[in-house]
């Protein structure tokens, strides 16, 4: 491995198909009010458990070497629900998901499973993240202003988001590359969770 080239990665979960088919469907909900937007292809939906950056061969190797072939954290039920916008709903500039566990324990389980993410993070040397963890799946990011921006600012506030529920069993470390066509995700290792 080329220790000179830098890796763009990040910590995730991937949804099962009830999740990411109810995604396509918003997706095209919100399409409808043809806002200059850059949609995220259903391959690449995911959550970000923990956002490296560009980080180092070495760092690379370590990311991929942490934890054994499965943990001791259990499964857990998550599902969308809610639309939003990062940084303002008046300003918008991302447009997500929220993601929220089927009951109070399967919240504590993901809390606790980013938790375990961050410890990762930082034994790469990375700096802690100075944020609140905000469990979300990007949906689109806007390329800029346009006529039906409000439109779909007003569809995210009225409109319902509440997908079914999907079991996650596994973390999964993934890499993005950037292509002509957007970035393309590449999974590099998964970590089983173990127990229901």
């Amino acid at each position: 491995m080329n220790q000179g080239i830098l890796h763009r990665c990040f910590y995730a979960v991937q949804f099962g198909s009830e999740v990411t088919a109810y995604i396509a469907s918003a997706i095209e909900r919100l399409k409808r009010h043809r806002a200059d937007v850059r949609w995220v292809p259903l391959r690449n939906i995911h959550l970000t458990l923990r956002f490296l950056g560009e980080i180092t061969g070495e760092q690379l190797g370590m990311a991929k070497s942490v934890g054994s072939g499965s943990l001791p954290l259990r499964t857990i039920s998550l599902r969308a629900s809610g639309f939003g916008a990062f940084p303002l709903l008046r300003a918008p500039r991302v447009i997500w998901a929220g993601v929220e566990g089927e009951s109070p324990e399967d919240r504590e389980r993901l809390l606790h499973i980013q938790g375990r993410t961050e410890e990762w993070a930082r034994g790469l040397g990375l700096p802690p993240e100075n944020r609140r963890y905000a469990p979300h799946i990007t949906l689109g990011r806007v390329a800029r202003p346009s006529e039906g921006l409000k439109e779909l600012t007003d569809a995210i506030i009225r409109e319902e988001c509440i997908s079914p529920c999907t079991r996650i069993g596994a973390i999964v470390l993934m890499r993005s590359t950037l292509s002509r066509t957007g970035p393309e995700y590449e999974v590099l290792r998964r970590w089983e969770l173990g127990g229901s």
